[in-house]
């Protein structure tokens, strides 16, 4: 059975190897922001145009965004497929040269289709209280059976 359900886990998808090709010389955004342009090749192929933020012109690094990961991570663990586009988020930003300011997807025919553009970029401190899980909360096992939901604890059915 055991071996039934590990073969049922989703196996991660390889992040694709991204190139980011100049196109420009620096532009502003419609917010404001002065960013480099660049064509986004995935395995070769466009999949993006795009204007970045340089990191260090942002003031912000990948580091910043390590959270991405974490939680991609805690997926995987789970054994769910975690590489959807928001849990690859901190791959796709580790080889980038910068934040994201606008980006224009391009379809498999080539024509540009969904656009983003950031709004605000800030970086500030969230207090430590807001971190505070609310009075009376209790622990609880996601299955029951008090064991903690570990490996032979919980719900006999799992």
């Amino acid at each position: 059975m055991e071996e039934r359900l590990e073969g049922m886990r989703a196996k991660p998808a390889e992040a694709p190897k991204l190139t980011f090709e100049p196109t420009g010389d620096t532009k502003k955004t419609k917010h404001g922001f002065s960013c480099k342009p660049h064509r986004v090749l995935a395995n070769g192929k466009p999949i993006e145009e795009a204007c970045f933020i340089p990191w260090k012109e942002a003031g912000l690094s990948v580091d910043d965004f390590r959270a991405f990961d974490a939680l991609d991570q805690f997926f995987r663990k789970l054994g769910t497929q975690g590489g959807n586009q928001q849990n690859q988020i901190f791959g796709d930003l580790a080889q980038s040269p910068g934040i994201p300011a606008h980006v224009a997807m391009i379809g498999p025919d080539g024509t540009v289709g969904v656009e983003q553009d950031l709004v605000i970029l800030k970086k500030e401190e969230i207090p430590s209280d807001q971190f505070i899980p609310p009075a009376g909360l209790k622990k609880e096992s996601l299955f029951g059976g008090g064991g903690g939901g570990g490996e032979g604890h919980g719900d006999p059915r799992m």
